[in-house]
């Protein structure tokens, strides 16, 4: 089956790349065609982590991908680093205590929040209160409007990007009006990357969440089962190997992971990174 991810760069007042945006697309067309906003984001990160490898994709830069509000609190930020990943939350999410708290408990552990299409409206502070940048588009947001939005949040501590830059007016006018991050057609328009995820059987599933369930885990049992669904197998050294993992050297087999996973104790998916980490340092 192929994948589609649209990657668009985001880049700082010296137009430096800076950080990539994510995006689901369902074929070559630049534009998203999906429903379920959930599913979408759920395939831009396997695609990102399983089919694409992150640092090919971002050559090291963190990432900015869309989260609803059943994603985030369903925790899947966790899968990626903190220094890999910034949390974008739809403007459909509402700032209730489930998000809030969600919010918090990732920034606790060094990831960054960011707003997208933020416009100013009552009831919001509380949620721009836990994020570290908000993203205002330029092409629904002008004029006297996009000076309100720069001076209402002057003095918070958040960093504006404006994204949808069409012109270099419109960046002269962020720059001016302060912002520290632009996203838009004017640099560069999002880049659609494809690739082939292999299929995996569902038996082979039930099998391993059977064999995982086991009073006493059987690593030779688990790898049996992985060596014969060549997806899983390919999935499981493409994670080991990713940097949400960290290894310092490359797992080539299945039998060298479980190796690993027998001889060490891995750190908790998140803890790894610190609220130190800045877009672009």
């Amino acid at each position: 089956m192929n994948v589609f991810v649209a990657r668009q760069p985001i880049f700082d007042k010296l137009k430096r790349v800076v950080a990539y945006e994510l995006l689901f697309r369902s074929g070559f067309e630049n534009f998203f065609s999906a429903n379920d906003g959930d599913a979408a984001s759920q395939t831009v990160m396997s695609g990102a982590v399983h089919i694409f490898g992150l640092a090919s994709l971002t050559s090291g830069k963190p990432v900015f991908i869309n989260f609803t509000r059943s994603l985030l609190l369903s925790g899947l930020a966790f899968v990626l680093p903190p220094t890999q990943l910034v949390v974008e939350l739809l403007e459909t999410v509402e700032p209730d205590d489930e998000v809030l708290n969600a919010c918090k408990e990732l920034r606790r552990h060094g990831y960054l929040i960011a707003l997208d299409d933020f416009v100013l409206r009552p009831g919001y502070e509380p949620l721009i209160s836990v994020a570290d940048i908000v993203k205002v588009d330029f092409l629904q947001v002008k004029g006297e409007e996009r000076k309100k939005v720069s001076q209402s949040l002057a003095r918070s501590k958040v960093r504006l990007l404006a994204e949808k830059v069409e012109t270099m007016d419109d960046f002269r006018e962020a720059v001016q009006l302060g912002y520290t991050y632009f996203q838009g057609f004017f640099f560069s328009k999002p880049e659609i990357v494809s690739g082939r995820e292999v299929p995996s059987h569902k038996l082979a599933y039930l099998r391993l969440i059977q064999e995982l369930n086991q009073p006493e885990l059987d690593f030779s049992a688990v790898e049996a089962i992985l060596k014969s669904d060549l997806s899983l197998s390919l999935k499981l050294l493409r994670y080991i190997n990713s940097a949400a993992i960290g290894l310092r050297y490359l797992v080539t087999s299945a039998q060298a992971g479980y190796g690993f996973a027998g001889r060490t104790k891995l750190p908790p998916m998140g803890i790894v990174g610190s609220r130190h980490f800045i877009v672009g340092r």
